[in-house]
């Protein structure tokens, strides 16, 4: 594709994009990627993702960002490809509870998302 660029005002259109966001930084403080790493698979991934279609927004963003975790942790023998499809199953079931309950709690009263800072216990691991 020639110029693929999407204009997005939010930075985190929906709850799950902010969670991938954190979830990222917060691997890669725990030490099992550096940030580095990240960036180079993201930037790969994207490339491969924009040579058939265009990032349409924050949703095809981050979902790049999701496999991109995936692909890490998975390369790394963190996160077997077994238990993932296991994980993303019960994922999907629990979302449509979630939804309401999310869109509820997680928007200011301007309509913004509300993001919590994420705290990491260091003992663990």
């Amino acid at each position: 594709m020639d110029e693929c660029r999407f204009d997005d005002n939010n930075v985190f259109a929906e709850p799950w994009q902010a969670r991938a966001f954190a979830l990222a930084l917060a691997l890669s403080e725990r030490g099992l990627f550096s940030l580095r790493e990240f960036e180079v698979a993201l930037i790969e991934r994207i490339n491969a993702y924009e040579k058939s279609q265009c990032i349409a927004g924050t949703g095809d963003y981050y979902t790049r960002w999701i496999e991109v975790l995936e692909d890490l942790l998975a390369q790394k023998n963190l996160l077997p490809s077994e238990r993932l499809s296991l994980l993303e199953h019960e994922v999907v079931e629990d979302a449509e509870s979630r939804k309401l309950h999310q869109l509820i709690t997680s928007r200011n009263e301007n309509g913004r998302l509300r993001v919590a800072p994420l705290l990491v216990d260091p003992g663990l691991g």
